[in-house]
Order: C-alpha cells, then structure tokens, then sequence
C-alpha cells in the first residue's frame, strides 16, 4: 500500500473512532469498544493505532454554561460622569431648583382680526372701462401700498342713454319753454290790469330764462347728434386715477383691465395694518379666573412650548360673544406696526390667572428637549456625576421655566452647558 493510500484509511479511522467515542459518550464499555474497533482497522493496513493507551481517553467533564455579558441596566444610560478637565471644557454651571409664587397662566385659542372701521371699500364715481396705472399694472392682492398711490385708471365714458334721447330731451325743453313763455306773457298781462303782483311777473320771468337756457343745451345736444362726422373717440376721454385712500393693503380686488363697471360698482377693498387686534373667546364661567386688564403672551401655534411671542396690550371694545358656545370676547391689541401675525391668523394667547400659587421653578436654559419633545434637566447630584432627569413643563415666564413635575425643592440642576451635556450623552458633543 503506498504512502497516500495509507494515509486515506489512517483519517478515516481517525474520524470513525471520533464519532463512535461521541455518539456513546457517557459511556465505558462502548468507548472501548469503538477504539479497538479503530485499531483493528489501523492494524489491517500495518498502521500504527492512534490511541494506545485507553486511560488516555477524554474523562466525562461536567458541562458549563456559556459565559453571558453583563446587560447595561437601562437606569444607568441616563448617567454621566466627567472628569475635572472635561467640565471646564464644556463649561458646566449649576442652580438649584427653587419654589417661588408665580402667577398661574392657561393658554386658548385666538385669533388675529382687522379692528373695526379699518376697511374702506372703493367704487367708481361713474361708468368707465378699468384701465392699468400708466407703466405700471394694477397690484394684487396684499399689495401695501402708501396713500394716494395709483391702483387703476377709470376711462369714463360718455352717457349714451342721453345721447340717444336727445330728440325727446329737445322737445321736453321746448314745452317748458313755451309753457314759461305763456305764464310771464299772463303775468305782464294781470300787472297792468292791475290784478297780478309784480314778484308773480319775476318769477315768471326767472322761469322763462331758465327754460331757455335748457333748450339751448338740448339743441346744441341734438345738433351733435345730428352731425354727420360725430364720432366718439377714447382717445379724447382723459382717464381719471383711481388711488389709495389710507396707508394699507390691497384685501380684495373686483375688477381686472379692460372691464367695463358702471356708476357705483366696487373696484377694490383696502385694510389699514397699523394695528392689528386678537380676539379671544372665553367660556363665560371662567372669565372671573383671568385677570383681563393685564397684557396676554400671543404666540404662533409652533412655538407654544418655546415661550416665544408678542405682548398685546387689552383694548375696550363693544361687548360680543357666542351664545351657543356660551363664550365671551376679549380683545388685544398687538403693537403697532408688528408684521409677525396676518388678519385670520390661528394664534395660542396665554393669560394670567387672577390668583398666585406656589410652584417650582428652574433657569429656561436648564431645560432640553428630546427628539419627541419631552422637556428633560441634568440633576447634579455629587461631584461631576450628572442624571438626566425628566420634568413636566407647565409655561415659560421669562427666563423662568414653572414645573409641574420635577426634581424638589434645594436639587442641583446644570443651568449653563446642558445642549454640550445633551451632546455628550448620545456621542455628538465635543
């Protein structure tokens, strides 16, 4: 047999007795068994037996159990501890929590609305076709415009009804004139018979140069008409502009160039933005709650946990409400010039309770938001050991942020470095 052949038949019986002494593991008189099996078959093909010695066999070991990595606890991932160097980088501060009385605030609903007597609507003083400003076209809509600043041009156009019915104005003129010619001819007449006055004569006279100068103009009228080359053209019609009356906004726009209004019809609606008002609606049960002479907080419906906002000053105006929400209106007046709100505009207004309160309070700086907007501090609680904690916000005054919920009264809490800690945590910070 040569060398590769016995080579073959020695891995072979390497294998067969592995798996012979595995299968009957646990057991003696079978592992013996499956070696002298091996060797007999190393024997045949003058190998040399692998195992000699059957003490030299695997003595049965006590299985162990696979070795498990201690979890992280899910309290521990809220921990952060720094060394000296790295608080003085990130430029650690720290307060305490405080209890102080504030002045306990609800925030509603409102909205930002045009103060009554601001809008003025514009018509045309006659009938015309709406022309563009010269060089110019007519602004849209929201448009701010100055006063007395173009917004179209009117081309008035001539009255054709009176043109057509020059005819029956001439005879209507001319009856009225021999009517006044006959009355002052009576007049004369009862003068010098000495029944008549002379104010009746007067007046008869008054009447009759009255009625002639009327017929002039209707047969001046009829005479144009009546001329073969009368024609009518645009072009001798001089457009009359049409401005801005107040400082303020295009709101609506009726017409569009080349269209023909008739006398009285709206051309266009303006609002004065000088001030702007916010109407809030209060169930009437709660109105003795709110102090309402003290000005209100008007913030975007975006940033109502930010704090951010305009003050808006009470305003008297006439009493309203809404009967079938039992509702009452209160109006603020947001500061002038202000372009922060439009007119229509949904708005969070937060007010101020009549009564006080004790609550606790932390710097605004100390408070960061998580990716869900959960408001969180960092408690200090020894050394530069940190615990990001969660608190409950309930409103920002100030610089102040009220909790409802929260670490007590006297806790350490890091007020300046909380976004680098934030960033420290989750593996974004310096």
């Amino acid at each position: 047999m040569n060398y590769d052949s016995k080579r073959f038949y020695k891995t072979v019986g390497t294998c067969l007795m592995i798996f012979l002494s595995l299968s009957v593991s646990g057991c003696d008189s079978l592992q013996k068994d499956a070696v002298v099996i091996a060797n007999r078959i190393f024997s045949n093909f003058s190998l040399s037996p692998v195992i000699k010695n059957q003490e030299a066999l695997p003595k049965e070991t006590t299985k162990q159990k696979p070795h498990v990595k201690t979890t992280l606890q899910e309290s521990s991932l809220l921990n952060i501890s720094l060394s000296d160097v790295a608080r003085n980088r990130l430029g650690i501060q720290t307060s305490v929590v405080k209890r102080k009385s504030v002045q306990k605030t609800r925030t509603l609903g409102g909205e930002v609305m045009v103060p009554a007597g601001q809008t003025i609507s514009v018509s045309a003083p006659t009938a015309g076709v709406i022309l563009a400003p010269e060089n110019s076209s007519i602004p849209v809509v929201g448009t701010s415009l100055s006063k007395n600043q173009s917004v179209l041009r009117l081309l008035m156009l001539p009255p054709e009804k009176d043109l057509l019915a020059s005819r029956d104005a001439l005879e209507s003129a001319q009856n009225r004139h021999d009517l006044a010619v006959k009355k002052a001819e009576r007049a004369e007449l009862l003068l010098k018979e000495g029944a008549g006055s002379v104010r009746s004569l007067e007046e008869a006279r008054r009447e009759l140069e009255d009625s002639r100068a009327g017929l002039r103009l209707a047969k001046s009228v009829a005479n144009m008409m009546d001329h073969p080359d009368f024609k009518i053209s645009a072009k001798e019609f001089t457009p009359l502009e049409v401005g801005a009356p107040i400082n303020g906004i295009i709101e609506n726009l009726h017409v569009a160039p080349g269209q023909r209004v008739a006398a009285g019809s709206a051309l266009f609606q303006m609002t004065a933005q000088n001030s702007l008002w916010v109407r809030l609606p209060v169930y009437a049960g709660l109105l003795n709650q709110f102090d309402a002479k003290q000005t209100v907080n008007v913030q975007n419906l975006s940033s109502i946990l930010e704090g951010k906002g305009v003050l808006a000053q009470p305003v008297n105006a006439p009493p309203s409400g809404n009967p079938l929400a039992a509702s009452v209106n209160l109006f603020y007046e947001l500061p002038t010039n202000d372009r922060t709100f439009q007119p229509g505009q949904k708005v969070a207004i937060t007010l101020k309770l009549a009564s006080l309160k004790q609550a606790r309070v932390v710097p605004r700086s100390a408070i960061v938001y998580d990716i869900h907007g959960g408001t969180w501090v960092y408690l200090n609680p020894q050394g530069n050991d940190f615990v990001r904690s969660r608190v409950e916000l309930e409103t920002i005054e100030g610089n102040l942020a009220i909790l409802t919920q929260g670490p007590a009264e006297g806790t350490k809490v890091v007020s300046t470095g909380v976004a680098e800690l934030f960033g420290t945590e989750f593996g974004s910070g310096k």
